[in-house]
């Protein structure tokens, strides 16, 4: 998770590729994920994704 952060927050990864990474991850490990977690994880690749484009990139 900290790495998909990271790499949305450095704009390596989009919102929505993180997203994907990380549902691709859980599907894998076979882990249900619930509304609240998905919600929870996309604020903070949102927050990431903010702060990037905040730093005018």
């Amino acid at each position: 998770m900290a790495i998909l952060v990271h790499q949305v927050g450095n704009g390596a990864t989009s919102l929505q590729v993180a997203m994907n990474i990380y549902q691709s991850i859980a599907d894998d490990l076979r882990i249900t994920i619930s509304l609240e977690e998905l919600s929870s994880i996309g604020n903070q690749f949102e927050a990431a994704e903010k702060s990037y484009l905040a730093l005018g990139h």
